[in-house]
């Protein structure tokens, strides 16, 4: 049976065309990273564009449209991943993107400048995703990912984004109401067309970036799940990064704190849900008593300090930042 390293398309690391391979995976993987970082950024933009044009609220454009927005190249990333080599770097890909969000995004973003939340957070969406966590316990402790639970997984983002989409409406206020009557619409066919180029670009190199990761898993002895966890999550929490960073020097901290929460909502249920109904399978111990036992602590540190504060400071910044690279230590270290 042919190896996955050699599925993958690399060859035995011992001739030279073992290190051609590794050469142009990593070249693919830095590649990859770069237009996927750049495409979802303007995936992002054109997003936030359109949902303007056609009048869409502030909440649902923080939580429905820039956290799907930037949680597409996970989604894209982890369906990939799936087909190629199984669940363990689509899971590693949406639980390490979790983890990066609160501890790396939101700690870079409290370090430039404090951003401050609703009591609405620490209400609805917080709790939210404690909740999801718990039911991806639940879910994943047969170390098993099946069909049934990303039935169930998809089912339940259905049912939170007409929820979501409510409570958008309910709050928004007529443009009359705002001073925005005499305000020209946005004319959003432009925008629609760099949406469709970006979510291209975004695809190809996702798929880039997948192989690159797969054959550096198996030329390094690296597990997928730990390639998952780290590169490829980081990479693929560039785009929330950027948004967040740009919406907190803006002044549009709830577009900053929407961005990360719809995000991890998006990865806890779309991310893993749509490799679990396309392909099946078992995957690494580790996620149970190490990944998502760090999903949770995070989310609930992060839920403890915005009702106690009701903002993340310069200080809890750097904290949640030293927190991610304890974790990104302790992957490397087994």
């Amino acid at each position: 049976m042919m190896s996955p390293c050699c599925e993958a398309g690399c060859t035995h690391s011992g001739d030279g065309g073992g290190i051609k391979a590794m050469t142009a995976a990593t070249a693919a993987l830095l590649f990859g990273l770069m237009a996927l970082a750049w495409s979802a950024d303007l995936l992002v933009k054109s997003s936030v564009t359109v949902a303007h044009g056609l009048g869409i609220a502030p909440l649902m454009i923080g939580m429905i449209v820039i956290g799907f927005a930037t949680s597409a190249p996970e989604m894209i990333v982890s369906t990939i991943a799936a087909w190629s080599s199984g669940v363990d770097l689509a899971l590693g890909n949406a639980l390490g993107s979790n983890i990066a969000n609160i501890a790396l995004v939101l700690g870079v973003t409290a370090i430039i400048r404090s951003v401050p939340s609703s009591d609405g957070v620490c209400r609805r969406e917080l709790p939210s995703l404690v909740l999801i966590t718990l039911l991806l316990f639940v879910l994943l402790r047969d170390q098993y990912l099946g069909r049934l639970d990303g039935v169930l997984l998809l089912a339940l983002l259905g049912g939170l984004l007409v929820v979501m989409t409510r409570i958008a409406l309910r709050d928004q206020q007529p443009a009359a109401e705002t001073g925005q009557a005499g305000t020209a619409r946005i004319d959003v066919r432009a925008p629609l067309i760099l949406l469709f180029i970006s979510l291209i670009i975004l695809m190809l190199s996702a798929r880039l970036m997948v192989w690159g990761a797969v054959v550096l898993a198996h030329g390094f002895g690296v597990s997928e799940l730990i390639i998952g966890l780290s590169v490829v999550a980081i990479g693929t929490s560039l785009p929330e990064l950027a948004a967040s960073i740009a919406s907190a020097l803006r002044g549009h901290h709830e577009l900053a704190m929407g961005n990360i929460l719809g995000s991890n909502v998006f990865n806890s249920l779309a991310v893993i849900g749509l490799p679990a109904v396309m392909v099946p399978g078992s995957f690494d111990g580790a996620v149970i008593s190490r990944d998502l036992p760090w999903v949770m602590a995070l989310t609930l540190l992060l839920w403890l300090v915005l009702a106690r504060q009701h903002q993340l400071g310069r200080l809890t910044g750097a904290l949640l930042l030293i927190t991610y690279m304890t974790y990104q230590a302790l992957l490397f270290m087994r």
